[in-house]
């Protein structure tokens, strides 16, 4: 039978951001189904007030997606309560959103029961969510298209589905079940076709837990991985785990351990879950879907986003949720924030909070590859003006409202803007220098691959004077010097970065150290310090198999006849 699904995709900050692109005459045969939602010019957006409803909430992911539509889409839209709605209203192009929408329960065609749900046969717990679209039952040349979900936490990451079928059960970001209703009569109310659906579940039959380290339970959906591939994933993943926690603080002792889903790779992935970004995290219920060779990296970016929930709670704000993320990536490594903020000030104009706070705003950003940035530079400069615990008091914030979160944080909105732009200013000067030290290694690392010391030795003595402190550049400096036989020089710079050690231990750059120092008593023909230089080697970790080489070079050592 042909395919009648086209690709689910999420426009969420943690993924790709694809979505469907404007609609021009000769594209519109490929949104179908329920993606037609794409193609009407003007929308009204019905969102559930009743008694029992958190209407605020409601109307604010509502008009989030009214928004998106016109921001991305071109959609006129319009966002109205349940209660309010006119019969004018309903005459309009119809998005209905949440299961107790009243409009929905007037059709009779979902019915609510005691553990979920029940449509036209099919029956889902509220675990679940459906999309469909079909002709209006208040006006046959309208379309009426219903979509369960509010969940301020999904909502972020999938705004809206984007998927060409009549009808799609949803497992969060997993397509279940999917069909068409039966088009012989455009009449309400549709009727499922049988002979046009395909039920996912049977080829993708639940994965029992592989294995479990102390925060982490790991399911192979790779189908392969070896014992010792569990290993280093599991040992990935609590290294990231650590440095998470050393960044936002531990969460409570009983706190349910993440549950890890790998997968081959991002096409693997696509196939068993429907998400083809290579990571992505369910966080109610503490989910990282991730490919191995993601896993395998102990980058903390997604762990942060699951145990800051832990720790703070939800968060529904992308400049916080993922602005927490990068600042703390950067605790675990090098600080890029002031090389991203030397960027920015030649690339754009700051943002102000009000914008900063706009999820369509910062899902332009991203798009155009400075949300990042100025997500990780705004929490850095918020700890830094306020504290770190002044996290845990905005991170559940859900209204984008700049005077709320002045508030917060108990400074005007002007205050905050003006202090922020500052605060990147600052750090941007600080970037120069880093990206003037960037350039300086990069071209001695080029004339290095061409085996020219002679071009390679200004440009790290350069790139020392930006940044003197930096010991590896100075090991590279020395080992350039060695091939120049420039073994005095080598030799105080050698021992410099030995002498520096004792105070900072870095045993992998000693190790470097030590053997370089070897090698160059060796040149010399200094026999006993070359060797008590190697013996020093095996006294710390092995480290890119230098105890091999060093092991090689004693045995040489001992085999030459003047020694």
């Amino acid at each position: 039978m042909n395919r009648i699904r086209t690709t689910l995709l999420l426009v969420g900050v943690a993924t790709s951001f694809a979505t469907a692109p404007s609609v021009v005459a000769e594209e519109r045969e490929l949104f179908t189904g329920a993606a037609l939602l794409y193609t009407v010019p003007e929308l009204t957006l019905v969102y559930p007030a009743g008694p029992d409803e958190d209407r605020e909430r409601n109307r604010i992911s509502t008009e989030r997606r009214a928004a998106y539509l016109t921001g991305r889409h071109h959609t006129v839209t319009r966002v109205v309560a349940d209660i309010d709605i006119t019969d004018e209203d309903r005459k309009a192009h119809l998005l209905v959103l949440g299961w107790n929408n009243r409009l929905i329960r007037e059709t009779g065609l979902i019915v609510m029961t005691e553990n979920g749900w029940e449509f036209q046969g099919i029956e889902r717990g509220l675990g679940h969510d459906l999309l469909f679209s079909w002709v209006s039952p208040f006006e046959k040349k309208r379309e009426f298209f219903f979509w369960s979900r509010i969940d301020p936490e999904l909502d972020r990451y999938l705004v809206l589905p984007f998927f060409g079928s009549d009808w799609i059960v949803f497992d969060r970001y997993t397509i279940e079940q999917y069909g068409r209703f039966d088009s012989k009569k455009l009449e309400w109310p549709p009727k499922r076709n049988p002979d046009v659906e395909i039920d996912n579940r049977p080829v993708r039959p639940p994965v029992a837990p592989k294995r479990a380290s102390e925060h982490y339970i790991l399911h192979d959906l790779s189908f392969g991985l070896s014992e010792a591939e569990i290993t280093a994933i599991l040992k990935a993943r609590e290294s990231a785990w650590r440095a998470a926690v050393a960044a936002l603080g531990a969460p409570p002792a009983d706190v349910a351990k993440i549950k890890l889903y790998v997968y081959q790779d991002s096409d693997a992935k696509e196939r068993l879950c429907d998400v083809h970004d290579a990571r992505h995290h369910l966080p109610k219920s503490g989910e990282f879907h991730v490919t191995k060779a993601i896993a395998l990296d102990p980058n903390l970016h997604e762990d942060t986003h699951l145990i800051a929930r832990q720790v703070y709670g939800p968060g529904y704000l992308t400049l916080l949720v993922e602005g927490l993320a990068v600042w703390a990536e950067q605790q675990q490594g090098v600080d890029e924030l002031p090389v991203y903020a030397s960027m920015l000030v030649d690339r754009v104009d700051l943002p102000g909070i009000a914008d900063l706070l706009d999820e369509e705003t910062m899902r332009r950003m991203i798009r155009q590859r400075t949300g990042f940035a100025v997500a990780g530079l705004f929490i850095a400069w918020l700890r830094a003006e306020a504290g770190p615990d002044i996290v845990g008091r905005v991170y559940g914030q859900y209204e984008s409202d700049a005077r709320l979160f002045a508030r917060t944080i108990d400074l005007p909105v002007d205050e905050i803007d003006a202090r922020f732009a500052a605060f990147v200013r600052s750090q941007a000067k600080m970037g120069e220098t880093e990206t003037a030290f960037r350039l300086a290694t990069a071209k001695a690392q080029h004339y290095g691959r061409l085996g020219d010391y002679e071009q390679v030795i200004p440009a790290l003595k350069r790139a020392l004077e930006l940044r003197p402190d930096h010991l590896f550049t100075r090991y590279g400096l020395a080992v350039a010097r060695m091939n120049l036989d420039d073994l005095d020089s080598a030799e105080v710079d050698l021992k410099k970065i030995l002498a520096i050690h004792r105070e900072t231990p870095s045993d992998e750059l000693a190790l470097l150290a030590w053997y370089q120092l070897g090698e160059l008593y060796l040149k010399r023909g200094e026999w006993d310090e070359a060797k008590r230089a190697y013996d020093r080697v095996f006294k710390l970790p092995d480290y890119r198999g230098m105890h091999g080489r060093t092991r090689e070079a004693l045995e040489e050592l001992n085999q030459d006849e003047r020694f």
